[in-house]
């Protein structure tokens, strides 16, 4: 009994003759051969060959930071931001709390030491 190939692997295979084939024209060759395929499918086989797990959940966690973070997609660096309450954090405070936080024996202790002056009050 022949093993079922999947969409992905129809892919992989035309992409090892045509590998300059654009995801238009492999949908277009695999219709032919009544294959449904979509051209997100046929761009991501295309274009994620060859990258890790480890790269592409980097690429999703820096987008996925882009995002929350306020930095402009274009790359430029600014100074991160979020609001809290009425104050913002920025990465001065930030360095600052890092700093502290080692200073006192790590976060751990830090969380501790922010919970008792929160009692304080």
């Amino acid at each position: 009994m022949a093993k079922k190939i999947n969409k992905s692997e129809h892919i992989r295979r035309f992409l090892a003759q045509h590998a300059d084939a654009a995801p238009k024209a492999i949908v277009e060759a695999l219709a032919k051969k009544n294959i449904e395929v979509t051209e997100f499918l046929a761009s991501k086989i295309k274009y994620d060959k060859g990258r890790s797990k480890a790269a592409k959940k980097s690429t999703k966690i820096v987008r996925k930071a882009q995002k929350t973070s306020g930095t402009p997609s274009n790359g430029r660096r600014t100074q991160a931001r979020k609001k809290i309450g009425t104050s913002t954090v920025q990465i001065d405070d930030l360095v600052a709390v890092k700093q502290l936080s080692d200073k006192i024996g790590g976060l751990a202790t830090a969380r501790r030491a922010l919970d008792m002056l929160g009692q304080l009050r």
